[in-house]
């Protein structure tokens, strides 16, 4: 099997948070359930969406925590607008972390950074101390925050996270493209993205008509701009149309492997240049030990890595034609 034989109940690591009982039922089931759930997937009879949310829960992820918030990967090379007409020409290279896309010549030596920072710390690292590429995290408050500071409750919680007001407007979610930009070149960003990419509009117009200030250039901040013609509604769409296309199909297992399974922590992850910081994985996280609720919450906005649930790669979807012509050779036409 691929999935971890001690995979655990999964469970938040706040108190007030709720459990998952209703969904995995009794105990040793977890195990099964999950296997049938990438069976079913395999086969097309649930989306990729589907199958992203059922990984985002056996990982730990809750919509309950935003530091173990469900993620998303970015799927595309480009966010401009438009949009390259071929799906397939602009689509991401699943493969790869974000920290390891060289988009140009900035992004190449971001990469270079990364590399460098893993040789250096694996040289000079004090015993006990394991080396890692990235200093910061795919998925944390900040980011989901930042993501989702347009519709309650996360607006005031964005306003909390930053001393109880926003942040600085050109720091801001302003824009698809430029979000994206900077996740493939600043070297102290590395996001993917959260669910509602891929079905709340919402998220990307200032409807509760708030004030979040004005950027350099005099511009005010308010509706996010996304590529479509700048129609988010459209955007969400075609972010769906291409989640679920053959195309992304065919490669999706790799982010998975990523950021759930074989490449998300060891050797597997050293070698996919998938590593990071100790205060990232859960397993290292001993409540018991922290001094107090401060340092406890400084550690958790950091950001969590998902749970490992699988220790082999995740299969490949099967071809949607062949799984077609596989049943009109079962189910012969009647007629």
């Amino acid at each position: 099997s691929i999935i971890l034989d001690d995979l655990k109940e999964p469970k938040d690591i706040f108190e007030n948070v709720i459990g998952y009982e209703n969904i995995f039922g009794k105990k040793g089931e977890k195990k099964k359930k999950l296997s049938k759930k990438i069976e079913k997937w395999k086969e097309w009879k649930i989306t990729n969406y589907e199958m992203l949310m059922w990984l985002n829960i056996y990982g730990n992820r809750s919509y309950n925590d935003i530091s173990q918030y469900p993620v998303f990967p970015w799927i595309l090379n480009s966010y401009q607008d438009p949009l390259k007409n071929d799906e397939n020409d602009n689509l991401r290279d699943m493969s790869l972390p974000m920290g390891m896309l060289a988009l140009d010549e900035k992004g190449e030596q971001r990469k270079e950074l990364f590399l460098l920072n893993f040789e250096t710390l694996k040289e000079t690292a004090e015993e006990g101390m394991k080396p890692y590429f990235y200093g910061s995290n795919y998925s944390n408050p900040i980011y989901v925050c930042n993501y989702l500071m347009r519709i309650f409750p996360f607006t005031h919680i964005s306003i909390e996270l930053q001393g109880s007001k926003f942040d600085q407007p050109d720091r801001l979610f302003i824009s698809v493209e430029s979000s994206f930009y900077n996740s493939v070149t600043q070297k102290t960003d590395v996001r993917e993205v959260i669910p509602e990419f891929f079905y709340l509009p919402e998220i990307f117009l200032n409807i509760n008509d708030l004030n979040m200030g004005t950027l350099e250039n005099g511009e005010v901040v308010t509706d996010i701009t996304t590529p479509c013609g700048n129609n988010p509604y459209k955007f969400v769409l075609t972010m769906k149309s291409i989640l679920e296309s053959n195309e992304l199909s065919n490669t999706i297992q790799n982010w998975i492997d990523l950021i759930f399974g074989s490449k998300a922590k060891g050797k597997e992850a050293e070698n996919a240049k998938n590593l990071f910081t100790e205060a990232s994985y859960q397993e290292n996280i001993d409540i018991k030990k922290v001094e107090n609720k401060e340092s406890y919450l400084r550690m958790v906005e950091f950001g969590l890595i998902p749970t490992q649930i699988m220790n082999k790669e995740c299969p490949k979807r099967e071809k949607k034609e062949d799984l077609i012509k596989g049943k009109e050779i079962i189910e012969p036409d009647a007629n």
